[in-house]
């Protein structure tokens, strides 16, 4: 079901980008980064019973100085963790869809993930490395408030949101920062507290997986004339970010025109949109495990339902049978799934409603 996700970029795979397009994304993410770095320095918190303090609050304080071993050992304990806050993971399929924990006005569907970490990571390696993931959201706003459940804009995408939480990386962040970076940046005033880090940290860190999968839902309206939303918070936000939303539609607009005079196949169509902080969506879009149990497949067919539909109807863009064989996969996959189902999976009525959509595609 999920190969054209798990294949790996190929060399030959050319991109096709508007002129103006690459000097706008990087003013944008220059603006955007401003603002993270306004909120991390904000008086912002968390209240006691969020998800990421109890996660927090729930393992145990880590011993010695390897971080690695923290991370591990942390993993170790996450599984059995998840499940009794309602996150999804190979051990765990009961769950609750959440509401306005991350998001706002849509069901959140919560699954632990693994973020690739390697021997030699630094520091700020694994303080910049997200461990709250935008897996799918409906949302087509450019949000620059960090997740924190309040003042969305109306969802018009659908009623669902998926959202990848590596416990793992959050506990090894926390600690880091407790025991690194807090004590050179208070010197004399006492350490702001786990509710002010969450908010901070992690809930700042996951905008950046919002904004490219808002950039994809943008695309996807411009292609199929539909009015995506546009933000309502400039008085909220520090006077010298500019917003270039217009200016990255335009260019949208004009990558969809380049994409209609060539003849492109489901990974090329993929690569050839750009996204913000992510190269394209084939790089956001991409799993990096193998490894999918019955569980979690049902929570990335809710985070790829839209892509696949897109892809499928795409007709203007792509060569007419040439992806035959992930058109076959998907195929069997949705049948095998939604065979597999049951009633303890989260889920929401347009979730239900699309799964059923694009089974009804693939007959």
């Amino acid at each position: 079901m999920f190969e054209l996700f798990m294949e790996r970029l190929k060399s030959n795979q050319g991109t096709i980008t508007v002129a103006a397009l690459p000097s706008i994304k990087q003013e944008f993410k220059k603006s955007i980064n401003r603002v993270m770095n306004y909120y991390r320095d904000s008086d912002f918190f968390v209240d006691n019973d969020h998800l990421l303090v109890k996660l927090l609050k729930t393992l145990p304080t880590p011993q010695g100085d390897d971080v690695r071993r923290w991370y591990y050992q942390a993993q170790d304990l996450s599984e059995g963790i998840a499940g009794l806050h309602g996150i999804i993971n190979a051990q765990n399929s009961r769950a609750n869809v959440s509401q306005k924990l991350f998001l706002g006005g849509v069901g959140e569907i919560l699954i632990e993930i693994s973020r690739p970490i390697t021997m030699n990571l630094k520091t700020e390696d694994w303080l910049n490395t997200d461990s709250i993931i935008c897996l799918y959201h409906p949302y087509t706003d450019m949000r620059v408030r960090p997740l924190d459940g309040e003042e969305f804009q109306r969802p018009i995408m659908g009623d669902h949101a998926v959202i990848g939480i590596d416990i793992a990386l959050l506990y090894v962040q926390y600690h880091l920062w407790r025991r690194e970076i807090a004590p050179k940046i208070y010197k004399e005033g006492k350490q702001p507290s786990i509710h002010k880090w969450v908010y901070q940290y992690p809930l700042v860190t996951a905008l950046k997986s919002y904004l490219d999968m808002s950039m994809f839902n943008r695309f996807i309206c411009f292609y199929s004339g539909i009015e995506p939303t546009k933000v309502k918070e400039r008085a909220k936000i520090p006077t010298n970010y500019v917003d270039y939303t217009d200016k990255i539609d335009e260019c949208l607009k004009g990558q969809i025109a380049l994409l209609k005079a060539k003849q492109l196949s489901y990974s090329q169509i993929l690569v050839n949109i750009p996204l913000l902080l992510k190269n394209n969506a084939f790089e956001f879009f991409h799993l990096d495990s193998a490894y999918v149990t019955h569980q979690i497949r049902w929570c990335y067919l809710a985070a790829r339902l839209d892509v696949i539909k897109f892809l499928m109807g795409a007709g203007d863009l792509k060569i007419n049978g040439s992806d035959r064989y992930y058109d076959d996969k998907w195929r069997y996959g949705i049948r095998n799934i939604r065979g597999e189902f049951v009633n303890t999976y989260p889920s929401t009525p347009l979730l239900n409603q699309k799964v059923k959509e694009l089974a009804s595609l693939l007959k």
